[in-house]
């Protein structure tokens, strides 16, 4: 119901590069690839999809709220203006309300979606799965459950072998494009200028905060 490619033109920024993903792992680690299927927005398949739900104008669905953490930003504003814009067109109507806890969600009582990042710390799948989607973790915000997955979790903690840890990290993103707890929008990355003279710079796969600036040097 959402076309993502919308979403990262219409809050295109100079500062980042952001690209429409489909993976719940980042494809730039070690070990995984961006899925081969393609994105599949199809605005009138959703129109019969809600019809055939029971909703019609007779019958709304009900309205949603966007929740999304502070501090306000433009770019916090601009995803609500686009994704009010797309929900609109399907007749369900959205709302937007900042948040200031992850206690505020998790006692929110009426429908809603929540926009939320996550920045890696180290460059391992656990990073990202661990934090969102073990169901004992404070910032599983979704209240996503799935023993299974955090079979496989517990497995790869204390696994030593880089090949059989990446296959639990594939079985587990199976189990997530099947479930569907979250929908991965876009990668968010920094962009950076520099002069022709600078050299050494190396971003590594964390993005630019993480350079290491002791191999820049001027070719002057």
């Amino acid at each position: 119901a959402l076309n993502k490619r919308e979403i990262a033109r219409d809050i295109f920024d100079m500062k980042y590069v952001r690209q429409v993903i489909n993976n719940y792992v980042p494809s730039r680690l070690p070990g995984f690839f961006p899925r081969d299927d393609e994105e599949c927005y199809d605005l009138e398949k959703v129109k019969q999809m809600l019809q055939d739900a029971g909703f019609s104008s007779e019958e709304e669905f009900p309205p949603l709220t966007l929740l999304i953490d502070l501090p306000r930003t433009e770019m916090k504003f601009k995803i609500y203006k686009v994704l009010r814009k797309q929900l609109d067109a399907l007749g369900i109507k959205l709302r937007l309300n900042y948040y200031k806890s992850l206690k505020e969600i998790k006692s929110y009582n009426k429908p809603y979606l929540v926009f939320t990042g996550r920045e890696m710390s180290f460059p391992d799948p656990e990073d990202i799965i661990r934090p969102l989607f073990f169901s004992k973790s404070i910032f599983n915000i979704f209240n996503y459950v799935n023993p299974e997955l955090d079979k496989l979790l517990q497995e790869a903690e204390i696994e030593r072998s880089w090949t059989k840890r990446i296959n639990l990290f594939h079985q587990i993103e199976k189990i997530l494009i099947s479930d569907v707890p979250a929908l991965p929008l876009f990668s968010h990355q920094n962009r950076v200028a520099m002069q022709p003279y600078v050299r050494g710079v190396e971003v590594p796969s964390l993005g630019f905060y993480y350079l290491n600036a002791r191999k820049i040097w001027l070719d002057k």
